[in-house]
């Protein structure tokens, strides 16, 4: 029942965000042109059969909305995982270039202003750093309730740990603060986007790249050589070239300057954002603005605000000591009526069992920021940057249900279809 209304939703939101329903219609016929499945159009309609009785079908209709009805679970899963994929890409192939400029005349590409920043520290900031803090946590607190009796001490061991990792966890503040900020009044960040159709070759589209990777500084009018360059190696391929200005979205901005919050650009091949909180800054990385639209990166980035906001790492460290008097209060209680290996196995046990606690307060937290995000700019732009960030993630999740419920327990992030099951 929930894949189905999954899908149903996901039409439905495919209604809503897209000028012309025919265009993913299209995309669709053109999915099962070469499969086993018979495909045939009618007034409005598309039906796509199982085999030649049409026993088992899928009718989506598009005027004047988007809709679908089907009684095959093979063809609607098909179907599924189509929606997603044009969702995430509007059936299209892009070629995003990134340039910077300080008087919207001259363009110099991003790759030569930004030094390579480390991929894997975006990573272990967003992805697993936190539960590790909460880990060390848990066990300094153990440590220093079964070596002290004091729990003023124990309770400090856990403050200075907890500011320690987290300390650690900002060391890219440093580098991060060389970055470049969007949203000074004399920093212009453009793309260049080349748009072609979802067929074109990648080799065509590898050849463009290594054909303009001499382009470090454009005018605006060397768009016009790069769209004959783009021409040229795409042929019909070629959709559209736009040189489009980064800006986030007015009600974003102000809470930006309310809060006095920097939004700081760093080069990585990575799709992430993550917040500096006791920098009051908010880092997103090239490959993100290079994926997402303005609006969709608003969205992002007012998820971003919202851990500043709801002061997430307040809530935390609280939690942290918490975790710190429960811990003490168990120890010293096993210590005074049970033996070494007792105590060993209770603390193992309420290890795993604050970890999934720690676990269920980050996910809690994240749904938290996205609430934010949702008052500030429509839930549809949050959604949709969701999709094109996450959608190969999306359908590994729906195809491996387990996965999805292994990560609705020990992970840091609410599994990404719950999460749009939500906004759409």
């Amino acid at each position: 029942m929930k894949e189905q209304t999954f899908i149903l939703k996901l039409f439905d939101f495919i209604s809503r965000t897209v000028e012309d329903a025919r265009s993913f219609v299209d995309f669709v016929a053109s999915y099962f042109r070469d499969s086993d499945f018979f495909v045939e159009f009618f007034d409005s309609s598309l039906r796509i059969c199982e085999d030649s009785t049409c026993r088992r079908y899928a009718i989506i209709t598009y005027n004047p909305t988007l809709d679908i009805v089907f009684n095959s679970r093979k063809i609607a899963r098909i179907l599924r995982d189509v929606a997603i994929k044009y969702i995430a890409t509007r059936g299209e192939k892009k070629l995003v270039l990134l340039y910077m400029s300080m008087d919207g005349k001259k363009f110099i590409k991003l790759s030569s202003v930004l030094k390579s920043r480390s991929e894997r520290y975006c990573i272990l900031t967003s992805r697993i750093w936190n539960i590790l803090t909460a880990f060390v946590a848990v066990f300094v607190a153990f440590l220093s309730s079964y070596l002290s009796q004091n729990l003023l001490l124990t309770m400090m061991c856990v403050i200075v740990i907890s500011l320690l990792m987290s300390g650690i966890s900002l060391i890219g503040a440093y580098k991060s603060s060389r970055g470049i900020d969007i949203t000074a009044s004399k920093i212009q960040i453009f793309k260049l986007c080349i748009t072609c159709n979802w067929n074109t070759p990648d080799t065509r589209i590898k050849s463009l790249l290594r054909a303009l990777k001499g382009f470090n500084v454009i005018t605006s009018e060397s768009v016009h050589n790069v769209s004959a360059i783009a021409r040229t190696f795409l042929g019909t391929y070629l959709k559209d070239v736009k040189l489009i200005r980064v800006e986030l979205c007015n009600t974003v901005l102000d809470y930006v300057k309310r809060l006095g919050v920097k939004i700081l650009l760093i080069h990585s091949d990575s799709c992430n954002a993550f917040t500096l909180p006791v920098f009051k800054s908010v880092v997103v990385t090239t490959r993100l603005i290079a994926t997402l639209d303005n609006q969709e990166l608003s969205a992002v980035v007012g998820h971003e605000l919202g851990h500043i906001v709801n002061k997430d790492f307040l809530f935390c460290l609280v939690a942290f000591l918490i975790n710190a008097l429960l811990v003490y209060g168990i120890v010293r209680t096993c210590l005074a009526c049970l033996s070494i290996f007792s105590v060993l196995f209770i603390i193992f046990l309420y290890i795993i069992i604050a970890s999934i606690a720690f676990f269920a307060l980050f996910r809690y937290l994240e749904v938290r920021a996205d609430k934010f995000a949702e008052k500030i700019i429509s839930p549809d732009m949050l959604a949709l940057a969701l999709f094109k960030v996450a959608w190969r993630c999306l359908l590994v999740e729906l195809e491996r249900p387990l996965a999805l419920a292994v990560g609705k327990v020990v992970s840091t992030h609410p599994p990404i279809m719950d999460r749009l099951l939500r906004m759409i």
